[in-house]
């Protein structure tokens, strides 16, 4: 996929050289050559609009085509679609050995307008949010918590333990 991206994104190079070499210009009035200033808005105008317009339009036959032929990019293709719902995330919890994966979904996030200021927060205070939803969030598990458990290994010794015996050999 890779090797099609690139061949696709030199194509408007290439035709705007192949356009460049052939003469095409040739039927352009006198004061609209390269130079002018007259050439360089209306050059920047096309460059801004069109390519704008045509890339856009590669790089999302790209992904259609990466997404659908080869299963890859899936991310890039769903973040441009912008989606306000169905927020996901993952919640992790180690203890010890072993990492507790915990997927949650919240179905209908707030939206911008869904949001007011914490009245229950004060200046200064790190420990209550600063914004609140209107409504309470409903979050919810996908699937049951995934445990992944790590290897025996030796324990270390624990540095606070030590106290204030270990302080004093550093």
């Amino acid at each position: 996929m890779g090797l099609m991206l690139t061949l696709v994104s030199l194509l408007p190079p290439a035709a705007a050289w192949i356009l460049a070499h052939t003469g095409i210009g040739n039927w352009l009035p006198g004061w609209f050559f390269p130079g002018t200033l007259s050439f360089f808005f209306l050059f920047a105008t096309e460059i801004i609009l069109i390519g704008g317009i045509a890339g856009g339009f590669v790089w999302g036959i790209y992904l259609l085509l990466a997404c659908r032929i080869s299963g890859i990019h899936d991310n890039d293709a769903f973040s441009a679609m912008r989606l306000g719902r169905y927020r996901h995330f993952l919640r992790l919890r180690i203890k010890g050995d072993e990492l507790t994966i915990y997927p949650i979904a919240i179905d209908r996030p707030p939206e911008r307008r869904d949001w007011q200021w914490n009245p229950a927060r004060k200046k200064g205070d790190q420990n209550e949010p600063e914004v609140i939803p209107k409504s309470p969030l409903s979050p919810h598990l996908i699937e049951g918590p995934v445990v992944i458990r790590g290897p025996k290994t030796k324990k270390m010794p624990d540095v606070a333990a030590r106290g204030k015996a270990g302080d004093a050999a550093i």
